[in-house]
This record gives C-alpha cells, sequence and structure tokens, in this order.
C-alpha cells in the first residue's frame, strides 16, 4: 500500500511532497487544524498497513464477533434460567411434611381439617402425600 503521509519534527502528518508551511500560510488557524487532525487519522490508517478491503473484512468479522456474543450472552441468561429452575426442581425433591389445619374460612369446624402444601399452601385433600398436584413439591405422608 503505498504512503500518501510522514511525520515531521512534532510527530504531526504531513502529506509527502507538501510543504505543511505553505498550508500553514494559505490555511486560516481552524482550518489548518482540521487538515492537521485529517492528515494525523489518515497517517494513523496508514500505520495499520491495512488495504480498504482488509477493514472492510475485519468490519464484516466484527458485526459477525457481535452477533455471537450477542447469542452467546443470550445463551448465558437461558442457562442461568435453567440452572435456577433446576435448583428450584431440585428442591421439591426434598420432602417437605404437610400442614393439617382447619378449612379456611372455616376454622371454627375443628373437625374439618385438611392437609395444605407447605410451598404453595394449597388444599391437598385428606392423606397429604405424594406431590403437590399446584407446584409439584415432594410430600411427606404421616408413615415417613
Amino acid at each position: 500500500m503505498d504512503r500518501y503521509t510522514k511525520y515531521d519534527e512534532y510527530k504531526n502528518a504531513d502529506i509527502i511532497g507538501i510543504d505543511s508551511e505553505d498550508l500553514q500560510i494559505n490555511l486560516e488557524y481552524k482550518d489548518f487544524n482540521k487538515v492537521t487532525n485529517s492528515l494525523n487519522r489518515l497517517a494513523a490508517y496508514e500505520d495499520t498497513g491495512l488495504t480498504p478491503e482488509k477493514i472492510t473484512g475485519l468490519k464484516d468479522y466484527k458485526i459477525r464477533y457481535l452477533e455471537l456474543e450477542e447469542r452467546y450472552k443470550e445463551s448465558l441468561k437461558e442457562a442461568d434460567m435453567l440452572e435456577s429452575e433446576n435448583k428450584k426442581l431440585s428442591e421439591k425433591q426434598v420432602p417437605k411434611r404437610a400442614t393439617i389445619g382447619p378449612i379456611p374460612g372455616y376454622e371454627h369446624y375443628t373437625s374439618m381439617l385438611l392437609y395444605t402444601c407447605p410451598v404453595c399452601h394449597s388444599v391437598l385433600g385428606d392423606n397429604g402425600s405424594g406431590y403437590c398436584r399446584f407446584c409439584g413439591q415432594k410430600l411427606k405422608g404421616d408413615s415417613e
């Protein structure tokens, strides 16, 4: 790749074959600064040694990389959710004793007692063993 710039003693880029003093004389200060900044950017690009085609390839690579990174982040979130769900399901496999008590709203009838799930407090029926049909919690029966 041909180079169009060279660095001066102040480490600013100049156009090869153009006297920077001529530019200073013919341009206003702010315009000269704009030209200097642009030339410094061009020189930095030339320092990379990359052709425009390679730059385009890198841009495409970056786009693909960012897409893969986004998919990876989504996969991590999904894995975290699955791990959390797996932990909850594992905890539900540890048997818990169903609580027994009066039917809500009928507390004054002591003979009407029902088992309720210790996790979701749903009414289970009359034995309190097996699994809660509402949340899946494993339950200890009276014999366990």
